[in-house]
């Protein structure tokens, strides 16, 4: 009985936090009402879907637009995801974020056809963050008059610290531990332990790694 009396809890306690659920096909499958959410809208707009959101995690001011078929959406164990929006558009395309990875704010785009954005484990993603495994619009050869900026899939391994106002673009690798500085936009693979910055973002110092604690610099003196 108490479990039966958690799990209505749950789901109208998911609605009450403005949160908003709109599913227009077939054998899509949303799981989400027993996370915290609050101000999450989600719309689903084809068949074989899956939305998969770990009871575990903490969204807020989300928008998720996936409009296509068998798309998959995973977000595990952990999460805190603060503002944002994601679109999956056209079919077969994934992104999962990662155990215990949070997000001030990103934007992440997955679209063209079989593509994925993975985010490992542990990341920390900044705020104004622009991930895309698409140029969104079409680019073409003017003699055959075909598309030749097709997308491309993206990889951030774990621990990874992208810093604000930053840009991941499409067929980029990010290897574990790595950071990102503030503006930078990723073009090309991005080494593991590395620190890389710049537009086109170099790599700036590596044998570096990062903690979410700030540790002091120096031991101050006494006066």
């Amino acid at each position: 009985m108490k479990s039966l009396f958690r799990k209505w809890y749950r789901f109208i306690r998911f609605y009450i936090e403005k949160n908003r659920v709109s599913n227009k096909g077939v054998n899509n499958i949303i799981k989400v009402h027993q996370s915290y959410a609050s101000n999450v809208s989600i719309s689903v707009i084809g068949n074989n879907n899956v939305i998969d959101i770990h009871p575990l995690t903490r969204l807020s001011n989300l928008k998720i637009t996936l409009q296509g078929n068998n798309g998959l959406l995973k977000i595990e164990e952990g999460v805190i995801w603060k503002k944002g929006e994601v679109w999956l558009t056209d079919h077969c395309n994934t992104l999962i974020i990662g155990n215990r990875t949070t997000i001030e704010e990103a934007h992440i785009a997955v679209g063209d056809n079989n593509t994925s954005v993975s985010l490992g484990e542990d990341c920390m993603l900044a705020y104004g963050i622009e991930i895309r495994s698409t140029d969104s619009h079409s680019v073409l050869d003017l003699e055959s008059g075909l598309r030749i900026n097709s997308g491309k899939s993206i990889t951030i391994g774990n621990h990874v610290w992208v810093g604000a106002h930053s840009t991941i673009l499409k067929g980029c690798s990010i290897g574990d531990h790595a950071i990102i500085a503030s503006g930078a936009v990723i073009t090309k693979n991005a080494e593991a332990n590395t620190i890389h910055g710049g537009f086109p973002a170099k790599p700036i110092r590596k044998n570096v790694s990062w903690s979410r604690e700030r540790i002091p610099t120096e031991t101050p003196q006494k006066s």
